[in-house]
């Protein structure tokens, strides 16, 4: 009879053990998918696989790898709203008709130069990266100053070129700046 308990008892923990490894394996394996994600800067599939394998078997160390990757997300987020009112600006050159028109112009490039300089690079990661190679980039400190130099000329009265004309330099150099610094394409955000 006490054959039959421990014959019995074996085979339960034999399955709970068995279940246990399974589980484990699933977990490793889903955490090697999501760093490959992550390395390949697919930051949201690696997200989407940190919580699938946190759904398997909690883990603090990957618990905090996706707080990591959802904040590295969130400043990624942050950056594409910058660049994408910043072409925006850009874009509306050809309706700058007035010494108004390009003085506004100016200073809402003033406005996303301040954003962006005031953007926390203090984390290392990928927003940090692009924004500092933005910030040190020569065509970033053209359209800077040129945008300062312009709305403070027309503020006194003293542009010689029309509106339109500094208005669409300064958009050019805005594609020059876009076109040698591009979005990572790990920076794509669903």
């Amino acid at each position: 009879m006490n054959y039959k308990k421990y014959l019995i008892v074996a085979s339960i923990l034999l399955i709970i053990l068995g279940g246990c490894s399974n589980k484990d394996a699933e977990f490793d394996s889903l955490v090697e998918q999501a760093n490959r994600h992550y390395n390949g800067e697919e930051y949201i599939s690696s997200a989407a696989v940190y919580s699938k394998a946190l759904e398997v078997k909690e883990d603090p160390d990957i618990r905090s790898k996706l707080t990591e990757v959802n904040t590295e997300i969130k400043r990624i987020e942050e950056v594409i709203l910058l660049i994408d009112e910043f072409r925006s600006i850009a874009s509306k050159y050809e309706s700058v008709r007035t010494p108004q028109d390009i003085f506004d112009t100016c200073a809402a490039y003033l406005d996303i130069f301040a954003k962006i300089d005031s953007f926390d690079t203090t984390p290392s990661d990928p927003a940090t990266k692009y924004i500092e190679s933005i910030r040190d980039s020569r065509e970033y400190l053209f359209i800077k100053t040129e945008s300062a130099i312009i709305q403070t000329y027309y503020l006194v009265g003293k542009r010689v070129d029309g509106p339109y004309k500094d208005a669409k330099a300064i958009s050019d150099k805005v594609t020059e700046l876009f076109d040698a610094y591009p979005l990572p394409d790990g920076f794509v955000v669903q």
